[in-house]
């Protein structure tokens, strides 16, 4: 596993309390460090007890779920090779003596969400503008899945102060997602 810090969102080289984007290099999309398994043992004890409150997806998100899968697949055997060890349909996760199968009848975006630390949320533009559409999520911050599953953006941050419906700040972040581009990544830490 590497020592390495980068992600460090709160060194003090961002304010605090801003949308904060920027591009990303996508060699550095995700990262591992000495923390992976225990997040992968709590992402597996949180599968077996409340599956239901970590995973929810619309029914049309399967293409996007199995295309996060598939960058994951290819990024983190290419990326980190002395962790996850590419066999075709199947990944090993070296150091954590598993072994997780790319082609099971599980949604692909729960199948990605066992691989990383992170969790993984798809945002979908509609009506209303974009909504959480499918999601493993893990580890929220004071906020659960199913009260915000199918929100609009706006929606979802309700509870920020400055960031509900009709807010400028709301606008920013809806404008925002939707200049986002395929061939730019971005990262974002607040």
């Amino acid at each position: 596993m590497t020592e390495r810090s980068f992600h460090t969102p709160y060194d003090g080289s961002s304010k605090l309390f801003t949308i904060g984007v920027k591009p990303l290099d996508p060699a550095d999309w995700i990262d591992v460090d000495d923390n992976l398994l225990a997040y992968l043992d709590e992402k597996d004890r949180l599968a077996e007890r409340v599956h239901d409150k970590i995973f929810v997806a619309e029914p049309d998100t399967q293409a996007a779920q199995r295309e996060v899968l598939t960058l994951l697949a290819d990024h983190l055997s290419q990326r980190f090779p002395d962790i996850y060890q590419r066999l075709g349909p199947q990944i090993d996760i070296i150091p954590a003596f598993r072994r997780v199968r790319l082609d099971t009848p599980y949604p692909p975006l729960l199948v990605a969400g066992g691989l990383l630390q992170e969790d993984l949320v798809l945002m979908r533009r509609g009506e209303n503008g974009w909504r959480l559409a499918a999601a493993h999520l893990c580890f929220p911050s004071s906020w659960r899945l199913h009260e915000k599953f199918g929100q609009a953006l706006q929606e979802i941050h309700t509870p920020v102060p400055d960031f509900g419906r009709d807010t400028r700040n709301a606008a920013i972040i809806e404008r925002m997602f939707d200049n986002l581009r395929p061939e730019q990544p971005i990262i974002r830490w607040n």
